[in-house]
């Protein structure tokens, strides 16, 4: 029986990279181009491992190509880079080369995601001794990942083999037997050689398991290890030999990011998984109710994992319908009478509609926080049930009282009085970026968010004083800290 607990990105099949060729500078790149026409530092074409393995340089520029992904921030540009021979971190991409290595943020108006395949430039650089692109720019687009579904299903999935040859941060089903697991000795989290891995269930860490083609598989360099992280936790606890030692053997369908995991080819983000006689215990919603603002409370700056054995009760704000959201996998869960509401990242696109209301089982799902907003993370969507539907009524407040007692109205419904003031032009926003509008009462302002998904973005804002409705919400990252509104849909002004 399938375990479904999906969290989609996109898809491609990876290009391959010509090591030490000398790239020279020109005038420009785009999708399809001409690598050798960009305008920029002369670069020299390496794989990622060819690149890990240079001298750190702010002076020497290398050409990578490679797929996007790993954790994505969409106004610098930060995200994982993965060809066949390993994953490098990049720290900022911009649209053209920069002199200094300043970042202006133009990475939005790439209109990139995870699973497209592209050519970058940019030096060896580190921070606390993590090997980093940096001082990068766009050379050119080679193919476009699916966004945010597989391109296979179980019935296709691929092969050990098959996914060694595809390192490319995919998300696909991949099929195999569970053969054994990373050895526990090891003083470094990567595999060096055989010793690395262990074909057993003696002395191997719960957080990877590694599959095979066959089950008498023995060969470390015929096999795919399979990491498990914080969002893979539901499967690490079924998956994992520590606690669960008969599954050696066994055969077991994945689905999940394949890329490197302990420095080898394996998969990460273990979303959805089919083991040989498995079933997937139910969950059990006749638990007591821990309020919104209990749940908050928890939450004391750092990841907390809830024990207590609750479930939360509350109505959908967010508007699934009107797109002002920078994931489908987003939702806002505000309790009934308005007082609390939280931020809910499920492991699936989300489907519930505004007014939905909605139980959520908490045992062994953690609090988080994601620029600074308190979130209650990687949400299996069989936590998730609809009970019924209710109206969330507004508080009027004022721009002040967000400033000034943020905390108590974080993930509430507000209705503002004040002047919007566009980014640019006359237009709310843009579908190639997500955009910061100024919302102003002659004393105080914040920001009103608008992401390039918003139905809205096209839409003229209107002049003089409005009535503003929307959540209260935060972005905060080494750069800025922004006290936010967003707004759900065009019908939030009046």
């Amino acid at each position: 029986m399938t375990l479904a607990i999906a969290a989609m990105v996109g898809v491609f099949t990876a290009c391959e990279n010509t090591p030490n060729t000398p790239v020279g500078p020109g005038t420009g790149g785009n999708e399809g181009g001409d690598s050798t026409s960009v305008a920029g530092p002369e670069a020299t074409a390496v794989t990622v491992a060819e690149f890990i393995a240079a001298p750190e340089s702010k002076d020497v520029y290398y050409e990578l190509t490679g797929t996007i992904g790993g954790s994505i921030n969409e106004t610098y540009g930060n995200f994982d880079l993965t060809d066949e021979t390993g994953t490098v971190y990049v720290y900022g991409l911009t649209a053209k080369y920069i002199a200094g290595g300043t970042n202006d943020k133009s990475y939005a108006s790439l209109g990139l995601k995870a699973g497209d395949n592209i050519t970058i430039r940019g030096y060896r650089g580190s921070y606390k001794d993590k090997v980093e692109v940096m001082g990068a720019f766009f050379v050119k687009k080679n193919s476009s990942g699916s966004g945010e579904t597989a391109t296979n299903t179980k019935e296709t999935a691929l092969t050990v083999t098959e996914a060694r040859n595809n390192q490319n941060s995919s998300i696909m089903w991949v099929k195999g037997y569970i053969v054994g697991g990373v050895n526990t000795d090891q003083s470094a989290n990567s595999i060096k050689d055989a010793s690395g891995v262990i074909f057993g269930t003696e002395n191997v860490r719960a957080t990877a398991i590694v599959i095979a083609e066959t089950k008498e598989e023995k060969d470390y360099t015929k096999c795919l290890v399979i990491g498990f992280g914080d969002d893979s936790n539901t499967a690490k606890a079924v998956l994992n030999l520590v606690d669960n030692p008969t599954n050696l053997g066994k055969e077991v369908f994945l689905k999940g990011k394949v890329m490197n995991a302990f420095g080898v080819p394996g998969m990460k983000t273990i979303t959805e998984f089919d083991l040989e006689g498995y079933e997937a215990p139910e969950i059990d919603f006749n638990v007591p109710v821990m309020g919104i603002a209990d749940l908050r409370a928890l939450y004391k700056g750092s990841d907390y994992t809830i024990t207590e054995n609750k479930k939360i009760v509350g109505v959908v704000t967010s508007d699934l319908e009107g797109g002002n959201s920078t994931s489908l996998k987003n939702l806002i869960l505000t309790a009934e009478d308005n007082a609390a509401g939280i931020a809910v990242r499920l492991t699936e696109d989300n489907t519930y509609a505004m007014g939905d209301k909605l139980e959520i089982t908490l045992n062994g799902l953690k609090l988080s926080d994601y620029g600074q907003v308190i979130q209650l993370n990687n949400v299996p969507v069989a936590n998730v049930r609809k009970v019924g539907t209710a109206t969330i009524t507004p508080k009027a407040i004022t721009i002040a009282d967000i400033i000034n007692d943020y905390a108590k109205y974080e993930s509430c419904v507000v209705s503002v009085k004040g002047t919007i003031t566009p980014a640019s032009g006359t237009t709310f926003g843009s579908s190639s970026q997500h955009v910061s509008n100024t919302l102003s009462d002659g004393s105080n302002s914040i920001t009103l968010f608008v992401a390039k998904f918003a139905k809205f973005v096209n839409e003229t804002v209107p002049t003089g004083e409005k009535t503003v409705t929307g959540i209260v919400g935060r972005f905060t990252d080494d750069k800025k800290d922004e006290l936010q509104l967003t707004m759900r849909n065009i019908n939030d002004i009046k």
